[in-house]
């Protein structure tokens, strides 16, 4: 994999919320960070999933299951993309992703 052909781009979240437009919108994957990259999203997506498997029953309800764990797992692998370089601020690591080519 070169590094200049895979990116990640805000879809959701922070990013999108406060304007973000062209590449504001995206981040560099360099291959060495890959992997950090590929667990981010997929915990991401877990995530996600979970949330619509325990919705709440009516307004207001809290929501089960394991959520809280994802939420903290999310924010710990936010934290180390912003570390590795790849995320550039809480904003990102707050914005939903995919993976495009260049």
């Amino acid at each position: 994999m070169k590094d200049s052909n895979v990116r990640l781009r805000a879809v959701a979240g922070d990013i999108v919320g406060m304007g973000g437009t062209g590449e504001d919108l995206y981040r560099d994957v360099p291959a060495e960070h890959f992997g950090l990259v590929e667990t981010f999203l997929r915990c991401q997506s877990e995530r996600m999933l979970e949330y619509y498997r325990s919705r709440p029953v009516y307004p207001g309800m809290p929501a089960w299951g394991q959520m809280d764990v994802l939420y903290r797992r999310e924010d710990v692998l936010g934290d180390a993309l912003i570390d590795a370089g790849v995320f550039e601020s809480k904003w990102d690591k707050r914005s939903q992703w995919i993976l495009t080519d260049i």
